[in-house]
């Protein structure tokens, strides 16, 4: 029996590649905030590193509370 896949779901095994995405930026919001920057230094630099806009950072941020 084939399961179809979900057209929603990229990514392999049902893992949204959004949610990877954004944990990708968690972590490396973690990372920045870890050498010392401060939260606003850390969003910053996560923005023009994945060339994502400040706003969507700082959501994303709130959501996982950083």
């Amino acid at each position: 029996m084939t399961v179809k896949k979900d057209s929603r779901f990229k990514g392999t095994r049902g893992v949204r590649t959004g949610d990877i995405a954004e944990a990708a930026i968690v972590e490396r919001i973690k990372a920045f905030m870890a050498q010392g920057k401060t939260r606003e230094q850390a969003l910053d630099a996560v923005s023009q590193e994945r060339k994502v806009s400040l706003q969507t950072i700082k959501q994303i941020a709130d959501q996982h509370g950083l």
